[in-house]
């Protein structure tokens, strides 16, 4: 395989929308010139406390 990892992901219409709400709320930021995504730390007490997510 080449260097790409695969993770889970939420895609279509739902993945769409929670990111878009999660980039405007400052939780996650695009990095540029790719597909990543930057949890901000504001993000990560977001997730914790609403989703109990430990990212």
């Amino acid at each position: 395989m080449g260097g790409a990892e695969r993770k889970r992901h939420i895609a279509g219409a739902l993945g769409a929308s929670l990111l878009e709400v999660m980039i405007k709320k400052d939780w996650l930021r695009k990095k540029p010139n790719s597909r990543e995504v930057i949890i901000t730390s504001i993000g990560r007490i977001e997730l914790k406390n609403r989703l109990n997510l430990e990212v």
